[in-house]
């Protein structure tokens, strides 16, 4: 029994309340434990910021408008499948690059049943068919569902379309949220983040749940069905990492090159890796990978928005340089151009911004805000404050403005939730001690 179908079992348990026994199970035994344990404990999250859910476990409370940059950009990417009480349905699964979110979702459609299924069918349809140079992302407005962390429906959301997409932002190689350098890439992420969609092989259709991750390193060995790549690390040995590979892309790849990976942690019999896309990678790509990746570590590690001092962020960059300087052995002439002002606004403004001196990392739900505003909520957050409501019950500007809280104050509370729930679903032993490690590179303090 694959672990796919032992998942589906744990859910519709969990929904009744209770717990599947996984005697019999030969392989996947402690994924499915942890499964149970983090069902719990993410729940747990959801009542500690008073956030509902309905029978179904979508969040009943309203967020923020969220966009969606569709990978697997298939006609049909579904199946029939059986829902009980002898009934077959047709669902189709996409999955894609959310950065309001932090991760990548996938948009559950069940189009022969739902009129709101139906209309993004037909909107992503419409996409696949209009968008061929792949210029426009997927947006929900509201009241559509999420089952989180990353599982959207459209529910009642009539308002969903299709609008042009800054590259950057949706470009997979460069999301920080989904990047892994050598030292944490084999850590182990929270199975609530395995979402099923379904995979072509062999002429047919299997449902699997994934999870999804990004590095960058080179290749040392390939055949048809394996790679081996050699993935470069910020305060260990460059790891050895051997995954699976599609024989669609074996042809692509040379060895001894350098690439961006996009890799599928897939429970099939237990965990496994495979590469799903790749795209070539340059030396300021590798540097530019570290640096971003050690940067979304402090602002996890710190739970807050300012992550380094403009003395820090250039000791921070001076690092990676000196890592990507043994990890690529040659460098070309464009490497004189490697300069922190440089790197930032290539290739980390799309995720990090310069305040007053200091680099913050930016939420893309949060990308419109002003530099004070941003301000404001990293010293609450950094006070440690579940609200941004004082004592009196009024805040102030700089210029001595009335703040609109009505209007900021469910941003930060969802600021909050969301950078709780990516910690809790992302972080690792492994990430922990990279974070302490970037705490004492760059002298820092908690404060």
């Amino acid at each position: 029994m694959s672990l796919s179908i032992i998942i589906d079992k744990v859910y519709e348990k969990f929904k009744s309340e209770e717990f599947y026994e996984p005697r019999d199970l030969k392989s996947g035994r402690l994924f499915i434990t942890r499964l149970q344990k983090d069902l719990i404990l993410m729940r747990k999250l959801l009542d500690d910021h008073d956030l509902e859910i309905d029978k179904r476990g979508w969040l009943v409370d309203e967020i923020f408008p969220i966009t969606v940059d569709i990978i697997n950009r298939e006609k049909a990417p579904g199946n029939r499948v059986y829902v009980g009480h002898g009934h077959i349905q047709i669902c189709v699964v996409y999955y894609g690059i959310c950065p309001e979110l932090s991760n990548f979702v996938t948009i559950v459609l069940w189009p022969k049943e739902s009129d709101s299924s139906r209309r993004t069918y037909k909107k992503i349809y419409d996409l696949i068919e209009q968008d061929k140079d792949r210029r426009k992302v997927i947006l929900f407005r509201k009241k559509y569902g999420l089952f989180p962390p990353n599982e959207l429906h459209p529910f009642w959301d009539k308002e969903i379309d299709s609008i042009d997409k800054p590259k950057a932002v949706y470009e997979w190689k460069y999301c920080p949220y989904l990047k892994e350098v050598g030292d944490t890439i084999t850590s182990h992420k929270s199975p609530v983040n395995f979402r099923k969609i379904f995979i072509k092989e062999d002429g047919r259709r299997f449902s699997r749940y994934v999870n999804f991750k990004v590095t960058i390193g080179r290749i040392l060995g390939i055949r048809k069905d394996e790679v081996k790549i050699l993935i470069p690390s910020l305060f260990s040995k460059n790891r050895v990492y051997v995954t699976k590979i599609a024989p669609s892309i074996y042809p692509k790849m040379e060895k001894q090159r350098t690439y961006y990976f996009l890799i599928s942690e897939r429970a099939e019999e237990n965990v496994e890796s495979y590469v799903e896309d790749f795209a070539p990678a340059e030396p300021v790509d590798v540097l530019a990978f570290l640096l971003s990746f050690s940067l979304y570590i402090l602002h996890l590690g710190f739970f807050r928005l300012r992550v380094a001092s403009e003395i820090t962020f250039k000791r921070l960059f001076d690092y990676c340089v000196s890592k990507t300087t043994k990890f690529c052995r040659t460098l070309n002439a464009s490497c004189k151009l490697w300069t922190p002002k440089n790197i930032l606004i290539s290739f980390l403004s799309p995720f990090f911004r310069m305040i007053g001196g200091n680099l913050f990392y930016v939420p893309y739900f949060l990308i419109n805000l002003e530099d004070e505003t941003l301000e404001l909520f990293d010293q609450r957050l950094l006070q440690r404050k579940a609200t941004l409501k004082v004592d009196v019950g009024l805040l102030f500007d700089k210029k001595g403005m009335l703040l609109n809280l009505k209007k900021l104050n469910p941003l930060y509370e969802q600021l909050r939730f969301f950078m709780e729930l990516k910690k809790f679903i992302w972080w690792s032993e492994d990430h922990y001690r990279l974070y302490k490690n970037l705490l004492n590179l760059c002298m820092m303090s908690y404060k």
